[in-house]
């Protein structure tokens, strides 16, 4: 199932980075750049069909938006995805293999919790214990299993 993210900032008060969860320590923007209201057609600078199912927040730094997601029924694949932040288009993906499979279902988290980015990278956690470093080219700088360490 795909996942489609709006960007509904007008670009001009795009901040230069939204670094994590409700953007803690962005770029300040002010006020009266933000919309109010938006519709399909309305505020929306772009739209962009995702992989896998997402429930986190978009960071962004630079020209760069980054999105978590979970794909497989056993939430078999932990996935990542930079798009060009002026155009929607995606500059990479990664996926990388679940430690601990468990069976998707309604009753807990779907996805990926928001990762967080700064100038050295951008880091992700995932519940199925995996966390990774990449760099903003998309290569990965390092990785742990917290379900195999702890």
């Amino acid at each position: 199932m795909s996942l489609v993210l709006f960007m509904s900032m007008v670009l001009s008060a795009t901040p230069e980075s939204w670094p994590g969860f409700l953007g803690q320590g962005a770029t300040p923007i002010h006020p009266t750049t933000i919309p109010v209201s938006w519709s399909p057609n309305e505020h929306v600078a772009w739209s962009a069909k995702l992989p896998g199912k997402g429930q986190s927040s978009p960071v962004i730094w630079g020209d760069t938006v980054y999105v978590t997601a979970i794909d497989g029924t056993m939430k078999d694949r932990c996935l990542v995805t930079a798009l060009n932040l002026a155009s929607g288009k995606v500059v990479w993906e990664k996926n990388f293999d679940a430690e601990q499979k468990v069976r998707s279902n309604y009753f807990q988290s779907r996805s990926a919790s928001t990762p967080v980015v700064d100038a050295s990278g951008l880091y992700v956690f995932f519940e199925t214990g995996n966390l990774i470093a990449l760099s903003h080219a998309g290569d990965t700088l390092w990785q742990r299993s917290l379900t195999k360490d702890y």
